[in-house]
């Protein structure tokens, strides 16, 4: 986002810094209240809000970034996203150590979270990237984001909610 928000939404590189900061910092304070509330009323409410939210409003967010918004605006923006990520960071990772029994929990989750953190996200700067120049648009990444959020949203709603079973 620093660097998106720099290059396409015309801040400087010290208010693209600060407001992906602002961001992050709502980020960290949120992700341990949402993994509570998904305690509560359970992982897959969150994770699938947190895809429905992706996939809808990362467009017009991007859109609105890129019309010329004041640091105001992009830092608004940010606060969103962050709460977005808290979404799916909250309850996430109980839901993924969920899937598998106690004796093989830590090498299955360890290994699918790595393969598909490396795969998906390391390649997300590359993929945006190839995607503005093939577009020639800077909204082009949103594609991306709105695919990957539309196949979570599919693969969490064929888990089994775990917030309120014993684990296995």
């Amino acid at each position: 986002m620093p660097t998106f928000t720099e290059k396409y939404a015309g801040l400087s590189r010290t208010s693209a810094l600060w407001s992906n900061t602002i961001g992050l910092v709502l980020l960290v304070v949120a992700v341990p209240i949402m993994g509570l509330l998904s305690d509560k009323i359970g992982r897959k409410p969150l994770l699938i809000a947190c895809c429905l939210a992706f996939a809808v409003l990362t467009y017009p967010l991007f859109s609105y970034m890129l019309s010329g918004v004041s640091i105001g605006g992009v830092i608004v923006i940010q606060l969103i996203f962050g709460l977005m990520i808290a979404m799916f960071s909250g309850p996430g990772p109980a839901a993924i150590a969920e899937i598998f029994p106690t004796n093989t929990r830590s090498t299955w989750m360890s290994t699918g979270y790595s393969l598909a953190t490396s795969i998906f996200g390391g390649f997300a700067p590359f993929i945006a990237t190839w995607l503005i120049s093939k577009t020639g648009s800077p909204i082009s990444p949103t594609y991306y984001l709105i695919f990957a959020a539309i196949v979570s949203a599919i693969v969490i709603a064929t888990l089994k909610e775990t917030a309120h079973a014993k684990l296995r």
